[in-house]
């Protein structure tokens, strides 16, 4: 069974690494927030009991910061994990479509957990290691 979840989601890069690089001479500063809604689904669907479980994503983002060019992404990632219904961990991908037709794709974990209110939140943290912004943190919630 798979289940299938919109929800409205921060994504970004948060890195400052290119303001403390001095080993790249032409570093560019990134600092960028984007907020839009992601569509996932996650096979098979979550239940309460942690399980294996595969997670697609594809989500639509405004973004606003640095660097000015880029005022929105297409966001898909794919992951694997343990996961059950507000917790668990895995790896993931995210592959970053800017509007300017550059690529990042990022590599890194999935962590999920529940909130005090009983917001589930889900978090990708990891590292670019292809295309645009390569070797910059990318963090998504």
């Amino acid at each position: 069974m798979k289940s299938t979840i919109l929800f409205k989601s921060v994504s970004g890069l948060f890195v400052v690494l290119s303001l403390f690089a001095t080993m790249e001479a032409q570093a560019q500063t990134v600092l960028l927030a984007c907020l839009g809604s992601e569509v996932t689904e996650f096979e098979p669907g979550l239940t309460n009991d942690a399980r294996q479980t595969h997670v697609s994503a594809l989500g639509t983002d405004g973004c606003a910061g640095l660097p000015l060019s880029l005022p929105s992404a297409i966001v898909t990632t794919e992951g694997d994990g343990l996961l059950g219904c507000g917790f668990g961990q895995g790896t993931s991908t995210i592959h970053t479509q800017w509007s300017d037709d550059t690529v990042s794709v990022a590599s890194g974990t999935t962590a999920m957990n529940v909130k005090p209110a009983g917001e589930v939140v889900v978090v990708l943290t990891g590292t670019v290691v292809s295309g645009r912004f390569v070797a910059r943190r990318w963090c998504a919630r």
